[in-house]
Parts: C-alpha cells; structure tokens; sequence
C-alpha cells in the first residue's frame, strides 16, 4: 500500500538528517 511507501520514505530521510 502507498502507507508502506511514505514509511519507507520517512525512514530515509530521517536518517539522511542524523
């Protein structure tokens, strides 16, 4: 589902801020 997608994308990009 697109929710798997935004989750993903939030994980990456929170790690691209620490």
């Amino acid at each position: 589902t697109l929710n798997t997608t935004i989750s993903y994308f939030f994980l990456l990009k929170a790690m691209e801020e620490k």
